[in-house]
């Protein structure tokens, strides 16, 4: 695959990106396995910045759902790769990804099937140091109607160059920190009318200790609606002071047919006193081209006295067409 695109709708400046990509599969190897590999590249160009405006990535995958499975993947982004029609998350680092596990799937009727991993995904600076690492070991038993029963272990490290407030008033002093957590999840099968998750989570969190709890809820009644209720709450002690955060988000899908639907969501967190809307419709006459219609609202509690405002709107239609030759 290839992109070039060449503008900026956030300035005036002069912008412009070229790339490609090399994705390869085989998934006729013995046993059923499969194999994945990717390779790309990308090369930006900003008025003004000049050098270090690249990024690339590898990665090679061996997704199989029964016995090992696992690859690793790196890419890298440098410090003046500016895609201006697109987005970055962080620039001038170094990502990499592994991930090695094994799913034994039993004879008997109990237990459809035994998952057990390590994951890592850490970022460095290209200048050097750590930025960020999340290491897992998880354990998953999965029964023959798909309800599963989770433990994962989890190791945070953070290489913080700067001090940063992580809520009002709560500060979190430059330095290296390593963080510990347990998580224990239950979740009912997807295919269920009614699907349910709940996970619980205890450890540390940089100097202090962090308490958490996940509940998901999903209700299918039909194949034409979906609702979805999600609450996400952390209980946190620093020796710089106590705060919780609440994460609340409402969705609700109406499926019309094979080719139109309309999706909603509604998200509220008491940290930024925000509730974000997002409303889109998607039509499909055939396969490979799509039309959208999207809403975005946010409405925010700027004087903390439960009088939300509407901040920004935007409204934006789009239309995708493949050419097939």
């Amino acid at each position: 695959g290839f992109i070039a695109t060449d503008g900026d709708p956030q300035s005036d400046q002069d912008n412009s990106l070229v790339g490609m990509d090399f994705l390869y599969q085989n998934t006729r190897l013995p046993g059923g396995r499969m194999i994945e590999s990717e390779l790309w590249y990308q090369q930006s160009d900003t008025e003004g910045l000049e050098d270090d405006d690249s990024s690339w990535g590898a990665r090679f995958w061996m997704p199989n759902s029964t016995g090992f499975r696992g690859g690793v993947g790196i890419k890298e982004i440098e410090r003046n790769f500016n895609p201006a029609l697109g987005f970055v998350n962080r620039r001038n680092v170094r990502d990499t990804t592994a991930e090695f596990a094994h799913t034994y799937r039993p004879t008997g009727r109990r237990l459809r099937a035994l998952y057990t991993g390590a994951t890592l995904h850490r970022i460095d600076r290209l200048t050097g140091g750590l930025q960020s690492e999340v290491a897992k070991l998880l354990v998953n038993f999965e029964n023959q109607t798909g309800d599963k029963l989770e433990f994962t272990y989890q190791n945070e490290k953070e290489g913080l160059l700067l001090p940063f407030e992580i809520t009002d008033g709560i500060i979190i002093p430059a330095g290296d920190y390593s963080f510990d957590q347990l998580i224990v999840g239950i979740g009912t099968g997807q295919q269920r009318r009614t699907i349910a998750n709940l996970s619980v989570g205890s450890g540390d969190f940089y100097d202090g200790t962090r308490d958490t709890i996940n509940a998901d809820l999903e209700l299918k009644p039909s194949i034409h609606f979906r609702a979805f209720l999600g609450y996400n709450f952390n209980d946190i002690s620093l020796p710089q002071g106590d705060f919780q955060l609440r994460l609340a988000r409402l969705g609700l899908d109406f499926v019309f047919s094979s080719t139109f639907s309309w999706t909603n969501l509604i998200q509220y967190d008491n940290d930024s006193e925000t509730v974000g809307i997002n409303s889109r419709l998607h039509w499909r006459p055939q396969a490979g081209r799509d039309f959208f219609i999207v809403l975005n609202h946010s409405l925010e509690d700027v004087d903390r006295d439960n009088n939300f405002h509407s901040t920004v709107a935007d409204f934006t239609a789009k239309f995708h067409y493949t050419f097939r030759f």
